[in-house]
């Protein structure tokens, strides 16, 4: 009872949020307590407190709550920093994760927020009931794939793009009667169509990019909030994709274009952002450890990120992030994003001035495929995987699903790339 009473004086802003409540988010230390307990705990926080509650703590106005997310009014006697909302609502991004937040300033000098609250674990498998899942997704792997080395001289590197799979988006109008594939069939044709281009040539290494995007959205919202998306529920989206991501990586792969294989998976996005599509690559790289055990798997939580083969310095991003960019990156290059993109490389020890050397982003987020030589460099835009949807036909018209290989050599500027379409 003592380290309860001291939870509620060391965290006052505990005081004002009502025992069921408190029991519900998933704290171990209040698990153990009666709502009444709870209750008894906070009147002797208060009796015991040096500081007055009244001035110093915002205390809660109004409380909404519904299955998809919970709102809190608070009135609070000073701004709040961003931290200071997140432990106001305990938004731990593990159990919840704060969404939109509006605020004023009173005339009384007192400030107001609305603070959404957005459950992460619901509607999603347990631990035992994903252990199982896993199990039926991925049929036990008695032994890696016996690997042979590629014999070659290649100084190539294959380096194939991925993005906006949206698995899982449901098309509710299709008002330009695409054909639809399921996304495992995507996925085959997509690998397919990479080895077919690739004919029987072998590279120095290879790397698969995926630009982010690659589930739909958290309870049919994108995962930043606010921005409703139609989808199949969250365990059909991760069963969808892990499958279809499993039948690429298997011809791929298993096809043995090179010795040296990374799979760059961007997390930072903002339909599956905030750990979604990260579950669900820590999965897939248990899978590939198991039976490719020379393929390495990382996972970019970052804005950007890249890396060097030779004079080409490649980076790669979605194009819009997961909690602080208001706009995307634009489909054509404008002096911001260029100068941007500039000062990216100077700070990192690069020189986009010299002519000797090659410098490329990679970029998903608007579906469409662009290439544009802006002044740090090369601008590329890849298409998406899904194709249309609903919302991008009636906003930008029918939109080709697609993905894009390059090929590049160490010591050659000249870049072969290939569109393909699915």
């Amino acid at each position: 009872m003592q380290e309860l009473v001291d939870k509620f004086i060391e965290n006052p802003n505990l005081l004002h949020i009502s025992s069921g409540k408190l029991i519900n988010r998933g704290n171990k230390i209040f698990k153990d307590f009666s709502p009444e307990q709870i209750n008894e705990a906070k009147v002797e926080a208060r009796n015991r407190s040096v500081e007055p509650l009244v001035s110093t703590t915002p205390f809660l106005k109004e409380a909404k709550e519904n299955d998809k997310e919970s709102v809190y009014t608070y009135i609070s006697q000073k701004a709040l920093s961003p931290k200071e909302l997140d432990d106001l609502v305990q938004a731990d991004n593990i159990n919840f994760r704060r969404g939109q937040t509006w605020y004023k300033q009173n005339s009384s000098g007192t400030w107001t927020y609305s603070i959404s609250v957005i459950p992460l674990l619901k509607n999603f498998y347990s631990e035992e009931e994903l252990r199982t899942r896993l199990k039926e997704l991925f049929p036990k792997q008695s032994s890696p794939l016996k690997f042979t080395p590629v014999s070659t001289n290649s100084e190539n590197a294959l380096i194939v793009l991925l993005s906006d799979d949206h698995a899982g988006a449901v098309n509710t109008t299709n008002i330009f009667n695409s054909t639809v594939l399921s996304y495992e069939e995507k996925m085959e044709l997509a690998a397919k169509k990479v080895l077919l281009k690739v004919g029987k040539e072998k590279f120095e290494e290879l790397h698969i990019i995926s630009l982010g995007d690659q589930l739909n959205g958290w309870n049919s919202l994108t995962t930043r909030g606010g921005h409703e998306v139609k989808s199949l529920s969250n365990k059909e989206q991760f069963d969808i994709y892990v499958k279809g991501r499993k039948i690429f990586y298997d011809l791929v792969i298993g096809a043995n274009v090179s010795n040296t294989v990374y799979i760059r998976e961007v997390e930072n996005s903002n339909h599956s952002g905030l750990g979604f599509s990260y579950m669900a690559n820590q999965y897939l790289k248990m899978y590939l450890e198991a039976k490719f055990p020379h393929v390495i798997l990382e996972s970019m939580t970052e804005l950007i990120g890249g890396f060097d083969f030779g004079i080409h310095t490649i980076m790669y991003t979605h194009g819009k992030d997961e909690t602080y960019m208001k706009r995307p990156m634009p489909l054509i290059a404008d002096p911001k994003t260029d100068l941007f993109m500039f000062q990216y490389l100077n700070n990192r020890n690069y020189n986009p001035s010299d002519k000797t050397k090659s410098y490329t982003l990679y970029k998903g987020d608007l579906h469409q495929f662009s290439i544009q030589k802006p002044k740090f460099g090369r601008y590329v835009n890849v298409p998406s995987i899904t194709g249309n949807t609903d919302y991008s036909d009636a906003n930008y018209g029918d939109t080709e699903a697609g993905i894009l290989v390059e090929i590049i050599n160490k010591y050659c500027k000249d870049i072969d790339t290939k569109l393909l379409s699915l």
